[in-house]
């Protein structure tokens, strides 16, 4: 796939889409997410809505050991479903 990179401070934040994805793949995969969300967790640290999006990366940006939230940040989602 193609990964979009941009060093904000210190860090270098990575960026992904799901170009190349059909709807049926993103339906499915949102269907295993709601399933077994805990089949993810070792790889999703945090979920965001759109709106809070901004401020979770805003928190990464000024976090000196990559945590948010007390979490170490691996993967967010943020789910455009979600107001």
């Amino acid at each position: 796939g193609y990964y979009q990179s941009a060093r904000v401070g210190k860090k270098t934040i990575w960026f992904t889409g799901n170009r190349g994805s059909s709807a049926a793949h993103m339906a499915g995969a949102m269907e295993l997410l709601n399933i077994n969300p805990r089949l993810f967790s070792c790889v999703i640290s945090h979920v965001a809505s759109f709106h809070e999006a901004p401020a979770l990366l805003n928190a990464l940006r000024q976090s000196s050991v990559s945590e948010v939230d007390g979490r170490l940040f691996m993967k967010a989602l943020i789910d455009f479903t979600v107001q």
